[in-house]
């Protein structure tokens, strides 16, 4: 899952598998050849188990209903509940940031016991391409 945003360009969950799929499948498009400033909120969360699931359970208290993810998302068109699910996935790490934030705020996390989000944003990724082969 893989979300543009204000302050850096990418955000995501485990999104290296993410980049690779779409240098795979769009690499021709100048969009898909690099990212900068892409912040995985895998390695920021790196205690939390379940993925993004598990990541939004922590956080926010709900976990996200994996029974749409475990589809077919080859088939086209996408059905209904699949891109209800693609934008729920994109949605929630958003929430989880502001959350995240906010609770620091909030509760006055010395600065020292902070969870330092910039130290996981890496300036910039390349990728190239590898063709699909059939």
């Amino acid at each position: 899952m893989i979300l543009t945003f204000c302050t850096w360009d990418t955000k995501g969950y485990d999104i290296q598998c993410d980049l690779h799929q779409l240098t795979r499948s769009y690499g021709e498009l100048e969009c898909f050849q690099s990212y900068e400033m892409v912040l995985d909120m895998q390695k920021l969360f790196k205690g939390v188990t379940g993925g993004l699931s598990g990541l939004s359970k922590e956080i926010l208290g709900a976990g996200l209903n994996k029974t749409r993810r475990n589809s077919n998302w080859e088939q086209r068109p996408l059905t209904q509940n699949q891109k209800e699910y693609a934008a729920l996935d994109a949605v929630v790490l958003v929430h989880i940031f502001h959350e995240h934030m906010r609770r620091q705020a909030q509760f006055g996390v010395s600065e020292g016991s902070r969870v330092e989000w910039r130290s996981h944003v890496v300036s910039r990724v390349s990728c190239t391409r590898t063709p699909l082969r059939f």
